[in-house]
């Protein structure tokens, strides 16, 4: 099972993304690649979102986008 992280200072390819298991990311970033990537999200099967208590935060409207667009495509949250 392949591990990669996904954040402000490591990218992933797209290559990369496809051929990895479990994606840990921070929000701004996973919003910025489901954003331009066709078809990413559809790919994804769970998302788990961890520190939803920002909602209430600056970073709140990021994480409520990525709920938004995984519920559109059904995922499971």
């Amino acid at each position: 099972m392949k591990v990669r992280e996904l954040t402000g200072d490591m990218g992933l390819t797209k290559q990369e993304m496809q051929e990895t298991h479990v994606i840990v990311a921070t929000p701004e970033k996973w919003d910025v690649v489901t954003r331009k990537t066709d078809g990413m999200m559809s790919q994804v099967n769970v998302l788990i979102i961890d520190e939803i208590h920002l909602l209430n935060d600056q970073r709140g409207l990021v994480l409520e986008c990525l709920v938004a667009r995984a519920l559109n495509v059904g995922i499971k949250l």
